[in-house]
């Protein structure tokens, strides 16, 4: 049986150190303490009932105190390690994805040296063919509006001609 003042000063103990509510429950669940003992020894350290003037035994308060300490402790340490894990899986997710995202990024550069390396002797001889074309064009439209000359100083040369006839053919 547990002395019911060691454990009014340990539950307030722990609540003035700031340690949660529910840890105080697992820790007075784990000395052996049902449910009702656990509410009333609470409202009890809360100031709702007065407290029982038994005196405490050194031995029973010295046993809670530290088995209180060791589940406290044990529960810190389950939370340390549970948070350590976290952040470790955090930063393996993290190294992960940026892994991928490298390899992503080598992928596109080479996607766009092939592009590039592939189409430039392709475009530099389609240039080549075109610059070829558009000088084949340039003499032939050249040449077009010399046969356009040619035929309108014939037009004109024919009409004069033809005029020069129809006058002569007048005076006849």
């Amino acid at each position: 049986m547990v002395n019911r003042e060691v454990v009014l000063e340990t539950i307030k103990k722990m609540s003035s150190s700031g340690i949660d509510e529910s840890v105080i429950i697992t820790t007075l669940k784990d000395i052996g303490l049902k449910e009702d003992e656990i509410k009333q020894y609470l409202a009890e350290a809360k100031g709702s009932s007065s407290p029982s003037t038994a005196k405490p035994d050194e031995a029973d308060h010295e046993k809670i105190a530290e088995k209180t300490a060791k589940k406290v402790k044990q529960h810190l340490s389950d939370e340390k390690d549970e948070r350590e894990l976290r952040e470790t899986t955090r930063d393996a997710t993290l190294e992960e994805q940026h892994s991928k995202l490298r390899d992503m990024e080598q992928n596109v550069n080479q996607l766009h040296e092939k592009i590039s390396s592939v189409g430039m002797p392709a475009n530099k001889e389609l240039d080549q063919k075109l610059s070829v074309l558009e000088h084949r064009i340039t003499g032939i439209e050249r040449k077009i509006a010399d046969l356009k000359a040619i035929n309108m100083a014939t037009k004109d040369l024919m009409e004069k001609v033809l005029e020069v006839n129809k006058k002569i053919l007048n005076k006849l």
